[in-house]
């Protein structure tokens, strides 16, 4: 019988499986998504919004900084000490950025405000997920960061650019210290956070705060605070002292650091504690906002006693749980970003503003967070958990809901003021700047209501007194016009808003040499101002100084190479001093650059006429009558005549 021979089994070649989807990075990215979307979603009404009259003028639509790329010019806005009593290079630099892509219209400089902080909202994701690895956690602090109602004046307002920028370098940072300590320390990447720090600091110096930040996510992560950790972020500390006594010295230069008339540093610490608490409940529930939130007048009400106790009280109660990393974060993240704008040290007239929460929000966001998901995996509490989701649910509806609505009144000035109004009606700044609102759109007995009511409140008021002096020399009221100047000047003697327009009403009642005056002395202020040559050059024309009129509308268009109406002023000069092509050349200018006055077509018909091209002033001519302006018959004969002969 034959033996039978031992096959050996067939071996097949192992396949490797197909990698199983990975749910977990498919989460983080759906949370992400959302987050995103989410506030895109409530922040879509602020594309449409414009420009308001708060700092929005001096920050983009008069501010010559922001209106060129030039390396002179970018050199100019880095070496500017104070703009608006800041020094935030970067900030303005993003300005000009935006004004080269899309001049003055408001729609390019509010989509990249919301885009800075879709960003923000993406890099408050990545902090906390790298720090916590908990991606609900993470989409938690990004949502509620993102369409929080508080956040709405950081985004909306154009001028508080400066806000969203700092932010976004500031979160940028402190992901790239968290990579440097991912990495086994990769100083590299400690670099990377330094300059990323220094940047922030470059677009608004409250990003100061950020070496203790850097130590609150050491102790998150490992517990405690190591010297030798202190220690690496020295460099960081000295940046921070550098750029905040630069700060400093940028709000002096304006004024803007003072202290409070009557307000003690008892009264102060009243304010500051009512202030904490105030932005802790509107961060919670986000009701009654206002962009201006005033001082209180006397005798203040019992809730200013009580509130710093209540502060100290929740801090201390914190304290006591030192041992809770995550509560210790969030509380430390919270006061450390809020503590410096509690107005201990007065800086403007108003006791707080919530652009302040938009980074510190963080912190009450991160504890409410990992409330949220502790109670969610928490299995004692399984039962309620629907009911818990549907709950947060309804509360991002309700900010979200908020915010879009918040969105609509920061949408132009007559809104936003006159919701600060509603919530608080004894607020000069707003009567004023919404008078200012209704001045523009030219209902003068609307706005002279407004100005004469912000007058009632603060007698001495300024720019109320100066606005309303517009409104008085448009009726023809110079008296009345010169006095409310001369009462602003007596209030402020360097306030040039009111010089220049006692100037105005000078040259109407024919006192040209205080006119002069007055104008000299705006030009010596405020040198950088085309506007302000150019004026000073017509009063000049009007006194038969042609050649100092021509130097002044000179120096108008060499501050600012796109101002339509000094290329007018100076080309019509140019026809006074004979010389007719260099008149064509910048009247042509003007009318390229769209010049208010209709009279240009005038004064290059006479150019033309001078230079023999008949023709062409014939077309002027004829473009003058169609626009309404009479010309001279003897003047349109004379050049009938010489078109006949020349037929030209």
């Amino acid at each position: 019988m034959a033996q039978k021979k031992n096959i050996p089994p067939l071996k097949v070649a192992a396949r490797p499986l197909p990698p199983l989807q990975n749910d977990a990075q498919v989460n983080k990215i759906i949370y992400f998504a959302v987050a995103i979307i989410v506030t895109l979603v409530c922040f879509a009404d602020a594309f449409k919004g414009g420009f308001t009259n708060w700092d929005d003028v001096q920050y983009v639509t008069e501010n010559n900084l922001i209106k060129s790329l030039s390396w002179d010019n970018i050199k100019t806005i880095f070496s500017t000490l104070s703009v608006m009593g800041n020094y935030h290079p970067l900030a303005v630099l993003s300005l000009a950025i935006d004004f080269h892509f899309n001049k003055l219209s408001p729609h390019g400089f509010h989509t990249t405000s919301i885009i800075i902080h879709l960003l923000n909202v993406g890099l408050v994701f990545i902090f906390i997920q790298l720090l916590t690895k908990t991606p609900l956690l993470a989409f938690i602090v990004a949502l509620l960061f993102g369409i929080h109602p508080m956040h709405v004046e950081s985004v909306a307002w154009v001028s508080e650019r400066k806000d969203v920028l700092y932010v976004f370098f500031y979160l940028a940072s402190l992901i790239s210290y968290l990579f440097y300590i991912k990495k086994d320390r990769n100083i590299l990447f400690l670099i990377f956070s330094f300059v990323l720090f220094g940047c922030s600091l470059l677009s608004k110096a409250q990003a100061v705060t950020l070496p203790v930040a850097l130590i609150l996510v050491d102790y998150y992560l490992i517990g405690k605070i190591e010297l030798k950790k202190v220690l690496e972020k020295i460099p960081f500390f000295i940046l921070a002292i550098v750029m905040g006594w630069i700060a400093v010295m940028a709000q002096k230069e304006t004024g803007a650091i003072k202290e409070i008339p009557n307000n003690t540093l008892f009264e102060r610490m009243l304010f500051a504690g009512y202030s904490f608490m105030t932005y802790t409940i509107k961060l919670i529930y986000p009701g009654s906002l206002s962009a201006y939130y005033p001082y209180p007048d006397k005798p203040y009400s019992l809730l200013y006693y009580i509130a710093p106790v209540v502060a100290i009280g929740l801090v201390a109660w914190a304290a006591r749980y030192y041992k809770n990393r995550a509560l210790m974060f969030g509380v430390g993240f919270y006061v450390l970003n809020i503590f410096l704008l509690l107005q201990l040290l007065p800086v403007g007239g108003a006791m707080m503003a919530e652009r302040y929460s938009y980074l510190c929000s963080i912190g009450l966001f991160f504890i409410a967070g990992k409330a949220a998901v502790d109670a969610l995996e928490n299995k004692k509490l399984a039962a309620y958990k629907n009911i818990f989701i549907a709950v947060m649910v309804c509360y991002g509806v309700f900010l979200a809901y908020g915010t879009y609505e918040r969105n609509k009144i920061w949408n132009n000035s007559g809104s936003l003021w006159s919701n600060v109004i509603k919530q608080y009606k004894r607020v000069p700044i707003a009567y004023n700047n919404l008078g200012s609102f209704y001045q523009k759109q030219q209902k003068l007995d609307t706005a002279l209501m407004y100005f004469n009511e912000a007058i009632n409140l603060k007698s001495s008021f300024p720019e109320a007194r100066t606005n309303r002096s517009d409104i008085f020399r448009v009726k023809g009221d110079y008296v009345r016009a010169i006095a409310d100047c001369d009462s602003a000047i007596a209030t402020d003697k360097n306030y040039t808003e009111a010089y220049m327009n006692r100037g105005i009403a000078y040259c109407f009642v024919g006192k040209y040499d205080a006119a002069l005056s007055d104008f000299t002395f705006v030009v010596s202020k405020k040198a950088g101002e085309a506007s302000l040559y150019c004026n000073r050059g017509n009063l000049y024309d009007m006194k038969g100084k042609i050649d100092s009129a021509f130097y002044d509308y000179s120096e108008a268009i060499k501050l600012d190479p796109e101002y339509a109406d000094a290329y007018f002023s100076r080309g019509r000069t140019y026809v006074k001093m004979q010389k007719y092509k260099e008149a064509i050349d910048d009247l042509n200018k003007a009318i390229e650059l769209n010049t208010t006055s209709n009279n240009v077509y005038i004064y290059r018909s006479q150019a033309y006429m001078a230079t023999g091209n008949y023709s062409a002033a014939m077309q002027d001519i004829t473009t003058a009558q169609k626009l309404g302006i009479q010309v001279n018959e003897e003047y349109i004969n004379n050049l009938k005549k010489y078109l006949g002969t020349s037929g030209k």
